[in-house]
């Protein structure tokens, strides 16, 4: 498992949304003892431009982690979320519906929930009429692993779940890095017709909680470390979607100082949609989430 938590820093591929991200299986991190909650909606009924750009990071460990430095001790983990839109519509009649929620502590939603739909028909008269949307969002674990004490809760008791009641149980190294995204675009440059193009889409990611035993595992509410996106729309235009993961597990735990374990699994998946002309029907969902087996503790020799 050479170096793949040997540098946080890793976290910040997250930003990137490109293709070379990179993920693991890990345990759902816990928030620090501040928490925060952020919210905003935004309705527009608009004939001329409308523009809207909004981002969002939240990066927090555990233990010894530091943010400034990016660096983090034995037994701790890491997480991020990030989340980007760039909406711009010119020349045309838009209409435009957002809600955006992030939460630091939840019982049962997501960190981040993202809705929006919208739709844009351009001015014909216009040389210039152009709808360009854009939305990405990511998460990204790192964690030295970890162990759970029979019973123990406080801070590691978003991994309790993995554990057997009353044994103990510990948890490998891992990283764990997933960006999507999607765009939609139209314009009277791209076809004869007139540029018209509605859509929908819903975000969510959680770094969090442990996973709810009593939803689907596949649901994007059934929580634990996930990521959804979700795309719908029609008209003229092009519309894009797409999905990047890269996992690493290790054998072991991680200490800096004594142990470097085995990369003893790694998971690598990429997915790119484009549709673009007369689009009757564009529909694409994309899920992860991520779960974890414990291993008895005497099967190892902790750092």
């Amino acid at each position: 498992m050479s170096r793949i938590v040997k540098m946080v820093g890793l976290l910040a591929l997250v930003a990137a949304f490109g293709l070379a991200n990179t993920a693991v299986a890990s345990p759902p991190v816990p928030p620090p003892v501040e928490g925060f909650y952020v919210d905003a909606a935004t309705i527009i009924d608009c004939f001329g431009t409308v523009t809207e750009n909004e981002a969002f990071t939240w990066t927090y460990g555990t233990g010894m982690f530091d943010v400034t430095t990016m660096t983090m001790q034995v037994l701790d983990s890491a997480a991020q979320i990030r989340y980007e839109e760039n909406f711009s519509a010119v020349d045309g009649s838009t209409m435009f519906n957002k809600t955006f929620a992030a939460y630091s502590h939840i019982d049962d939603v997501p960190n981040l929930g993202v809705t929006k739909d919208f739709g844009y028909v351009g001015d014909t008269a216009s040389l210039v009429a152009e709808l360009d949307e854009s939305e990405r969002v990511g998460i990204g674990i790192v964690s030295y692993g970890g162990i759970v004490e029979p019973g123990e809760i406080g801070g590691l008791e978003s991994i309790c779940p993995w554990a057997a009641e009353g044994d103990w149980a510990w948890y490998p190294a891992t990283n764990e890095f997933i960006t999507m995204g999607s765009t939609v675009k139209t314009g009277v440059n791209m076809f004869a017709d007139t540029p018209a193009i509605v859509a929908t889409k819903d975000t969510a990611a959680t770094t969090t909680l442990p996973p709810d035993l009593t939803k689907d595992p596949a649901s994007a509410t059934a929580l634990s470390p996930a990521l959804s996106h979700e795309v719908t729309a029609s008209g003229y235009g092009e519309v894009t979607a797409s999905m990047v993961l890269h996992l690493q597990e290790g054998a072991d735990l991680y200490s800096p100082e004594i142990q470097d374990p085995q990369l003893i699994g790694e998971t690598r998946y990429t997915q790119n949609t484009l549709a673009s002309g007369v689009i009757a029907n564009f529909q694409k969902e994309m899920i992860y989430k991520t779960f974890i087996q414990p291993t008895p503790l005497d099967q190892i020799s902790p750092p």
